[in-house]
């Protein structure tokens, strides 16, 4: 809750320690309700739950790394991203379909993370 009341947000987690559910309420009103869909520990959709459970976007994961995964691509808002990442498999940009850099992202050495760009997506 922030310091004047006016913000709440609320999130759920199962038993696994997954983030299942976020809302944000701002003055009383429900701005955003969220559903997360896992595959694991791996997110691989969210939903709208204030619009008809409406998919907000899609993630697709590296199929070839077990456990210390690292992202291919999000498809949001209409629109397909892919991830360009460094050796460590922190996300380094986000590319849109036509190769232009939409997001980057650099890293302090304790994994501080400055970005430019102004898109919005769930993996840093």
């Amino acid at each position: 809750t922030s310091r004047n009341g006016n913000t709440i947000i609320e999130c759920g987690y199962d038993y696994q320690g997954r983030r299942y559910m976020k809302k944000v309420t701002q003055n009383g009103t429900v701005a955003s309700h969220e559903r997360y869909l896992y595959r694991g520990y791996l997110q691989i959709a969210a939903l709208d739950m204030l619009n008809s459970r409406n998919v907000l976007r899609t993630l697709l994961w590296d199929p070839l790394e077990p456990t210390a995964t690292r992202p291919l691509a999000l498809a949001q808002d209409a629109s397909l991203y892919c991830y360009g990442v460094d050796f460590n498999k922190n996300v380094t940009e986000v590319f849109d379909a036509q190769g232009a850099v939409a997001a980057t992202y650099d890293y302090s050495p304790y994994g501080q993370a400055a970005s430019t760009g102004d898109l919005v997506q769930p993996v840093q």
